[in-house]
């Protein structure tokens, strides 16, 4: 399994070809540095906290955009809100993606406030065990009760975990010395960075919850500090917009 992942988002719907081609381009130019497999993530419009930074964009369709990547000898995994689709809706999913990804990274959910008519992360998490080897889920260092959380994903069948993005080695060795004293099994686990260009990175960042230090640390030697913490498969870099892509590209990026 690759210890490196790149978090891309899917293309904005009103993309043109060349557009997306390009943008594919880069990314090849960056998995190839570092080894890696792309992870698309399912972006939706409400989630965050307050008015969102940038105005959303409907995007390509997830399996649409993983059957272009798999066309230009990119592997992908697919992040999809389990809670948000209908039950026959996911299952048809599941039955869609045998093929075209390496795996699905479930997610629960966005907002107690909206509707989740789907299964819930655990059920979700058993039934894509049934189609797919690999299934992932998602770990919040900070939040209260994540270690019990991430065990239950774990026993429910998730073969590895994708944390959200952090700035702070000493939450993930925290994380790692309960979570080795809870649960009888240590999945993969892809600990998310992604480099502050702007301030519009830092307003975006702040929208997702994330706490950034200031100023905020260089990243490769972040990545190579969090690399160097017992426990820690693996690098999940994540661009955050679209025109950070290139800029990540021309970063030194440990693999």
């Amino acid at each position: 399994m690759s210890p490196t992942l790149l978090t891309l988002l899917p293309p904005p719907a009103d993309w043109g070809r060349d557009e997306v081609e390009a943008y594919i381009g880069v990314a090849k130019v960056i998995l190839g540095r570092i080894g890696g497999v792309a992870n698309v993530p399912e972006v939706v419009p409400y989630s965050g906290v307050g008015e969102r930074p940038l105005p959303f964009r409907p995007k390509v369709d997830l399996l649409t955009f993983a059957r272009l990547l798999k066309g230009r000898g990119v592997p992908s995994y697919i992040d999809r809100y389990v809670s948000l689709m209908e039950r026959e809706e996911y299952l048809r999913f599941l039955s869609e993606a045998a093929g075209v990804v390496e795996g699905v990274v479930v997610v629960g959910k966005v907002s107690s406030a909206l509707p989740h008519p789907g299964y819930d992360v655990l059920e979700g998490i058993r039934l894509a065990k049934g189609v797919f080897g690999d299934v992932g889920a998602i770990v919040i260092f900070e939040r209260e009760g994540e270690v019990e959380r991430a065990c239950d994903r774990v026993k429910a069948g998730a073969t590895f975990l994708v944390s959200q993005i952090t700035f702070h080695p000493d939450r993930v060795r925290a994380f790692l010395e309960a979570f080795r004293r809870v649960c009888p099994h240590l999945p993969r686990l892809y600990v998310s960075i992604a480099p502050v260009f702007s301030e519009g990175d830092l307003a975006l960042l702040k929208w997702m919850r994330v706490d950034v230090p200031s100023p905020p640390p260089e990243l490769p030697s972040l990545v190579r500090e969090v690399r160097n913490i017992p426990g820690v498969y693996g690098i999940n870099y994540e661009h955050l917009r679209y025109s950070n892509l290139k800029r990540l590209a021309h970063l030194d990026l440990p693999p």
